[in-house]
């Protein structure tokens, strides 16, 4: 009787995980692009939310980080550099590591340029602690996957992070 009851525990707990992926999914995706449009339009404060809080502390802090944006941004401004857009894609399957839900997803960001524009593929690690409601990034822009575990070691072995691609560059 006693492993009877383990069973159905053990499979009830498995449809219900497999019964929040899509809906894991679907968050991920959504805040991932409240996340970029936060970039986009200058909201830092939202921006910073999304962000992993790790990445957070070792950049100094919330407002430590939200300077540093601003100035990269006035930065830029003053060299005739604007973030044109960012598009996500191409999302791994969620895997559990521990108590925490992790993926990854594709992030394509043009930069306008003077001469054009710049297109660059990056990685983002999305991590969820509370079953996919509220998901937290880190960019693993130029970092391998070792280096990103010395920062978060509890990062799946499952996810990777495909090879550093240049940016593309379009003269128009």
């Amino acid at each position: 009787m006693r492993t009877v009851l383990l069973t159905l525990a053990l499979a009830a707990i498995t449809v219900t995980t497999r019964a929040q992926a899509p809906h894991a999914a679907d968050s991920l995706r959504a805040q991932a692009n409240r996340m970029v449009h936060g970039l986009l339009i200058g909201d830092y404060n939202t921006f910073i939310h999304y962000i992993h809080p790790k990445v957070i502390q070792v950049s100094g802090g919330t407002d430590v980080l939200r300077q540093a944006l601003q100035q990269m941004t006035r930065q830029f401004s003053e060299t005739g550099i604007s973030f044109q857009s960012v598009t996500l894609d191409s999302m791994s399957t969620i895997v559990k590591a521990g108590p925490t839900w992790q993926a990854t997803i594709q992030q394509h960001t043009t930069m306008k340029m003077p001469q054009g524009r710049t297109v660059a593929t990056t990685t983002l690690i999305a991590m969820s602690s509370d079953s996919g409601l509220h998901w937290r990034f880190v960019d693993t822009n130029h970092k391998t996957m070792e280096q990103v575990r010395q920062l978060l070691p509890n990062v799946s072995t499952a996810l990777t992070i495909p090879a550093q691609q240049p940016p593309v560059h379009y003269d128009q």
